[in-house]
């Protein structure tokens, strides 16, 4: 549930990251379609990369991320700030690698871990020879954006990514601005509609603020920044929220809302504080818009007719990143006009902390 999508170098919400691609977006971030979050702690990025299996990459020159959506329990992964090998945390609970295989802290091994549902053993063997040419290394700056250098738009030939990237970024650039949306074949929309239909997302309004449930009402999460909610979506719309990010200043640095909207379908709008994870993001020149009240803004519409199409608009600011995305079983023009009109009014209307 957590995508973004057209060509984005992303270290968004990150202070190190290796790239993944999906569709037109190069970005730091694992997309998955349940109910939790999980905070990464790491800047010897490459390895805990590899390691988390948090990484997408090409099979057959083709995207293989959506082969790894549905195996994910969480809602957004994001890489943050922490000494070279310390590790991350999940949900307040701090893991390492050792001996090539990840184990929390104060425990024998890995299946010790409360948290742990074999997503290691499950997709490791598939994972890993994509990238066995990921390197351990400390964060090369020549590489990728400074972390915390804010939002950059520059040409897509001056973003440090593979050719093969650029090309296929082309290509589906090409097709969006010929048909309205590229080509993607992703079982992702059907999984949301059907799991919203059958009522399978699962809210737990527990206080524990590592608890990374949906939450029916904001004041059950907390945030390292001061946030009222979102005034245009209503209540009987409305399925939860979902903190996002990293864990500072003694709270999360990001938050998603799920609901439902006539027009648009399954919907998430995630906000994430880029100030405070020292966020990075290059954005080339030739898919900038400024829609979102003049903010710089990547519209990305993909899928197909049978397996329905995944709506994804993003914008920044100085202080955050905002991703507005919707899955529909139809392509219709209007669904983009119309959720650009909403997106407009999230970021006018939403009551915020702006430094």
């Amino acid at each position: 549930m957590n995508k973004i999508h057209f060509v984005i170098f992303m270290l968004a919400l990150s202070s190190t990251a290796v790239a993944g691609f999906n569709g037109l977006t190069i970005h730091s971030r694992a997309n998955c379609i349940n109910n939790e979050s999980i905070s990464w702690d790491a800047t010897s990025y490459h390895m805990l990369a590899t390691e988390s299996l948090h990484y997408t990459g090409f099979k057959n020159g083709h995207d293989v991320t959506t082969e790894w959506e549905s195996t994910w329990r969480s809602a957004a992964v994001h890489f943050a700030e922490a000494t070279p090998g310390s590790g991350w945390t999940v949900a307040g609970i701090h893991w390492v690698i050792e001996n090539n295989l990840p184990r929390c802290l104060g425990t024998e091994t890995v299946t010790d871990c409360s948290l742990y549902d074999g997503w290691w053993d499950r997709d490791k063997p598939q994972v890993s020879k994509y990238v066995a040419y990921v390197k351990k290394e400390p964060f090369d700056a020549s590489k990728g954006p400074l972390p915390g250098s804010g939002v950059k738009v520059l040409p897509l030939n001056n973003v440090n990514i593979p050719d093969s990237f650029k090309k296929k970024i082309l290509s589906n650039m090409a097709q969006q601005k010929l048909k309205g949306y590229y080509f993607l074949q992703s079982d992702y929309p059907k999984q949301v509609l059907i799991k919203n239909k059958n009522s399978l997302f699962e809210v737990d309004n527990s206080m524990n603020p590592f608890d990374t449930h949906l939450k029916k009402n904001l004041s059950a999460t907390k945030l390292a920044f001061s946030y009222k909610g979102i005034s245009n979506i209503s209540s009987k719309n409305f399925i939860g929220y979902a903190v996002l990010g990293m864990w500072k200043n003694n709270g999360w640095t990001g938050i998603k809302a799920f609901f439902n909207d006539k027009d648009f379908g399954t919907c998430t709008y995630s906000l994430n504080n880029m100030a405070l994870t020292k966020g990075a993001v290059q954005i080339p020149i030739e898919i900038v818009r400024h829609d979102i009240n003049h903010k710089i803004t990547v519209i990305d519409i993909k899928g197909n007719e049978g397996d329905g199409f995944i709506y994804t608009i993003s914008w920044f600011d100085k202080i955050f990143s905002h991703d507005f995305e919707c899955v529909n079983m139809k392509y219709d023009l209007t669904i983009t006009e119309k959720m650009i009109g909403f997106a407009q009014e999230i970021d006018t209307n939403e009551e915020i902390e702006r430094r």
